[in-house]
């Protein structure tokens, strides 16, 4: 899969079949979407590509300053190139941007700049500035400049719509399990494991405090089940967040590679423990 970072880069020699949106998290609805999209692309001998925005758009708009995410770009990058989606296209986003008609957005970026022929919207696509136009205009402007549209409706697990919304407030509650059931993965964040303050007993070792990427979804203050992984490796662990958003690893130390440590690793969540213990305290008192 290729990344593009401005539509008007793009080369427009061979057709595309589009999607559009923030997909954050690229959980299973959109996984269904983009596959369908990758199928509709083949039948019309088209390339696939998403579309998406940089920054996100209501960070430009004013609605919120920071919208914290389930997915970095670099994540984003390889959970859709795992689907076999041949382009992702990120354009910026500012205000300038968001100003356009939609017959403008979708004549100069859509048409001009990316020669769309199929467009695959989920069922709430909205665009144009404030947002004035739907699936009814798409259609619409297809007619007018020679491309396919057509919707897909949200899925629905458990009786909820699958969204990255709905996620992130899962995610942010602590309720893992749940959270990964709409992904369709683990919830994962990079990290930087820092060398263990304290060796405890039955080969057990707590990381001092670890850097994390404060753009990410964070869950609320307590002890998470996790699994640490670098390379091929992979450790089982807790996860500890306290009041002020600092995280600390407990992992069995047994066959443990300390060329982990200051090194990038991938914390994966698998469920809220309900036996919390503040390990921070039980530090400051075992140090101190």
């Amino acid at each position: 899969m290729k990344t593009i970072f401005n539509a008007s880069e793009f080369d427009k020699t061979k057709g595309i079949a589009l999607t559009i949106g923030s997909f954050d998290g690229i959980h299973k609805g959109h996984v269904c979407l983009i596959k369908n999209l990758i199928k509709q692309a083949q039948s019309r001998n088209l390339l696939s590509a998403v579309l998406t925005f940089s920054p996100h758009p209501r960070e430009v708009l004013g609605k919120n300053n920071k919208i914290p995410r389930l997915t970095s770009l670099k994540e984003k990058q390889y959970l859709l190139s795992e689907i076999g989606l041949d382009y992702l296209i990120v354009h910026p986003f500012t205000k300038e941007f968001s100003s356009l008609s939609p017959r403008e957005y979708v004549r100069d970026v859509l048409v001009e700049s990316l020669n769309t022929k199929f467009i695959l919207v989920g069922h709430n696509h909205r665009f144009g500035k404030k947002g004035a136009a739907g699936f009814d205009d798409l259609v619409q402007f297809g007619e007018d400049y020679g491309f396919e549209a057509a919707q897909q409706e949200m899925m629905e697990i458990n009786g909820m719509n699958a969204s990255s919304t709905l996620i992130r407030k899962l995610v942010a509650e602590g309720n893992i399990a749940d959270g990964n059931s709409y992904l369709g993965y683990e919830y994962k964040f990079s990290s930087t494991l820092c060398k263990p303050t304290v060796e405890l007993v039955n080969n057990t070792l707590i990381t001092d405090i670890i850097k994390n990427n404060p753009d990410k979804v964070l869950p609320p203050v307590g002890s998470y089940e996790a699994k640490v992984k670098s390379n091929d490796l992979e450790y089982s662990g807790t996860l500890f967040i306290n009041e002020n958003g600092e995280l600390r690893v407990r992992l069995q130390s047994l066959d443990f590679d300390p060329e982990m440590m200051e090194t990038r690793v991938v914390i994966q969540l698998c469920n809220q423990d309900e036996n919390f213990v503040n390990i921070f305290d039980t530090i400051r008192f075992m140090v101190g």
